[in-house]
């Protein structure tokens, strides 16, 4: 509700290790939502996500790059950077599935006991109740 302080806790959390903040941070700066609309400063906030491995930001960075927004034009880098933003993104979707895996392998399934078909363990000592 108050873009300029978002901007000051996007900014904060980016020099502590998040890239996304650094992508949200881009895109305030890239519309001029909570103070003056700044290209330059949109493109050094994306290539600080890019740094920290967020695939949104890298992103952004690469299209600021091949369209020479806030920085100078290079297309040949910004296509390089799409290649890694594309991988990053697999990167991203594998270490969910991962997690997911992780996660059922630890927690167990839910529904092992539950035979009638819902999603509710209607069970007691083995025995519907």
């Amino acid at each position: 509700k108050d873009p300029v302080a978002a901007r000051e806790w996007f900014s904060l959390a980016g020099r502590n290790g998040s890239g996304p903040a650094y992508y949200y941070l881009g895109l305030l700066y890239m519309g001029g939502i909570g103070g003056t609309k700044d290209e330059a400063a949109a493109a050094q906030a994306f290539k600080d996500g890019t740094a920290r491995c967020d695939p949104m930001a890298t992103s952004a960075y690469a299209a600021f790059l091949k369209e020479g927004r806030g920085v100078s034009r290079d297309v040949e880098l910004g296509e390089k950077f799409q290649r890694l933003a594309r991988q990053r993104r697999k990167d991203y979707i594998a270490q969910l599935e991962m997690e997911a895996v992780v996660r059922k392998e630890i927690c167990g399934d839910d529904d092992s006991n539950d035979d009638d078909g819902d999603s509710n363990d209607d069970t007691r000592d083995g025995k519907d109740v």
